[in-house]
């Protein structure tokens, strides 16, 4: 699975418009699209379903990725990260 600040990059870079004009177009301040494609800041998700919009790329699977960066960033520094993260499948089944 990408990474956030990867596909961000990759829809920014392929479109025909300017870091300005997307922030002006979704009232999202133009530095902080800029920190969500160098991965510094992460986009809330209501930013990252305007950006999805807005770039026409598959919302589902963007809050997919969205979601993952928040899991990641979560555990990234825990040495129990597998663990955890296997134990919360097991409860996440129990409830789908």
């Amino acid at each position: 699975m990408e990474r956030l600040c990867t596909v961000l990059r990759e829809a920014i870079k392929s479109g025909k418009f300017t870091l300005k004009t997307v922030a002006k177009e979704l009232s999202i301040d133009q530095s902080l699209i800029s920190k969500f494609e160098k991965n510094d800041r992460v986009p809330t998700e209501q930013q990252m379903v305007k950006l999805s919009n807005f770039y026409k790329l598959n919302k589902k699977e963007m809050l997919i990725i969205w979601h993952s960066n928040k899991i990641v960033n979560s555990f990234k520094n825990n040495a129990s990260a597998l663990k955890i993260l296997k134990t919360a499948e097991k409860q996440i089944e129990h409830y789908c």
